[in-house]
């Protein structure tokens, strides 16, 4: 049985930190390296990182300067020595048998990339979250290149081939600490030779941490910092796509442009004039050949240029089609 090469990048999380070790060390697979990436945390996170250390001969803690969470995974890859790495977000944890089940089926078929289901835990509720079937390759880098909702397009809960990694430098964009994973995952799809699936949890998405950057999207407010991020991340796999099959960069233009609609719509419904003058900036900056996508090239130009008439218009629209309904 091959070493599988655990990373966990690590930056103040001490109130999760035990439950998140506690599920790697006590897998029923044990042939494991866990690498603990500290990215400059200042709250007690690197002291219980060197207490793990002690504990577990298998756990090595680097501390670094804080560099976000893309140059903590970076720093995991370029220190593992796992045949295998599987990615484990510090706040997250894993099923007992997670890496048992994603090793199993890696060496039933051979195959670069296994994953298995998550469950995301909410406020509102724990989600169950998978992928479709995909029946080959080509659909599965259509629909990481179309941003298809729904997907979540994380490196976490799938068991990747660190020379898959290494050989075809697939790395995350650092200063990049939003959708990252976008980043990472886009290679991976483009590069990976075979992969499969399994249909059981292996991996809990904890969205309870108010601290994460994702948390911040429920706080009801449009977070310009969170959305300059992820758009730069989307841009860089726009860019990956430019050289490559023709198919996937017209889908990934495509899909930057609609995710750049729905991030207006959202600074509209909380009244966010700062934050919709750069979405409309990072519109207009698009390729031009691809506004259609979102009715940039039609009278909606008008409405979408105005604050006022974007927020106003749906419901004086109602107010008219009400009146002439009542009078005519």
């Amino acid at each position: 049985m091959y070493k599988v090469s655990v990373l966990i990048p690590v930056f103040n999380v001490e109130e999760f930190l035990d439950r998140c070790i506690d599920s790697v060390i006590n897998q029923t697979y044990q042939n494991l390296e866990i690498v603990i990436v500290d990215d400059g945390s200042s709250d007690k996170s690197p002291e219980k990182c060197d207490d793990w250390a002690r504990k577990d001969y298998r756990i090595h803690v680097i501390h670094k300067k804080n560099g976000g969470l893309s140059s903590a995974r970076n720093t995991g890859i370029r220190f593992a020595t796992g045949e295998f790495v599987t990615h484990l977000d510090s706040d997250d944890w894993l099923e007992r048998n997670a890496i048992e089940l994603l090793v199993t089926e890696q060496m039933r078929t051979g195959v670069d990339v296994v994953w298995g289901k998550m469950m995301m835990h909410n406020p509102c509720g724990d989600i169950v979250i998978g992928e479709p079937h995909y029946s080959n390759k080509h659909e599965w880098i259509l629909c990481y290149s179309r941003l298809t909702t729904g997907i979540v397009m994380t490196c976490c809960r799938r068991l990747i081939r660190r020379s898959l990694l290494t050989e075809n430098n697939v790395v995350a964009v650092e200063g990049c600490n939003y959708a990252e994973d976008k980043v990472q995952m886009t290679q991976i799809a483009y590069y990976a030779k075979s992969f499969s699936y399994i249909d059981d949890v292996v991996y809990h998405y904890n969205r309870l941490n108010s601290d994460s950057l994702t948390a911040q999207d429920r706080k009801g407010f449009f977070n310009i910092r969170a959305f300059l991020q992820e758009y730069g991340s989307i841009s860089w796999i726009v860019s990956f796509y430019e050289d490559k099959e023709r198919c996937y960069y017209e889908e990934v233009v495509a899909a930057k442009l609609l995710y750049l609609k729905r991030k207006m719509e959202e600074t509209i419904v909380y009244s966010s004039r700062k934050g919709f003058n750069i979405v409309i900036k990072k519109i207009k900056d698009s390729d031009s050949t691809f506004w259609h996508v979102i009715g940039w090239d039609s009278w909606k130009r008008v409405l979408y240029e105005n604050y006022y008439y974007m927020k106003y218009f749906p419901k004086v629209k109602r107010k008219v089609k009400h009146f002439i309904k009542k009078h005519f």
